[in-house]
């Protein structure tokens, strides 16, 4: 008398989401949106430090590089407008870019180009929104 001795194995391969799927692929490319958002302000930090401009020399207001043009990004003058960029990360669903504690930034963001605005966060979100993109793309990917 011989016996046989059978293994069967059973995959069951219905699929039903954990009920934090959406959380957790939220929190998988955290890491990667985080380094995307500091790349973010990284450029702007960049785009609003020392640059070349074509707007007026101010020297009898005590301006010591030459003015931005309208649709330019604002000259750096004393520093405190580049020195105001920050990635907040601190949560990984709501993370953020802007110009923080710098008095005159509201100016800069909302006066007619005209009167000296420069829509600093229009032009580095949208106007030149594929070259942010791709710079953030860049800093995710090659951390």
């Amino acid at each position: 008398m011989s016996f046989t001795l059978g293994l069967v194995l059973m995959i069951n391969t219905r699929f039903e989401p954990s009920p934090n799927l959406y959380n957790q692929l939220l929190l998988a490319t955290a890491e990667k949106t985080k380094l995307a958002t500091i790349g973010a302000a990284e450029l702007l930090e960049a785009r609003l430090s020392l640059h070349e401009t074509s707007g007026q020399l101010w020297t009898a207001f005590g301006l010591p590089n030459r003015s931005s043009a309208p649709g330019e990004y604002p000259q750096e003058q004393s520093g405190q407008l580049a020195a105001g960029v920050k990635a907040i990360t601190s949560d990984p669903f709501e993370m953020k870019v802007g110009i923080f504690d710098v008095p005159h930034v509201g100016f800069l963001e909302y006066a007619d180009e005209d009167d000296g605005g420069r829509q600093t966060m229009y032009m580095h979100f949208v106007r030149d929104w594929d070259e942010t993109r791709e710079f953030m793309e860049l800093r995710a990917n090659n951390s």
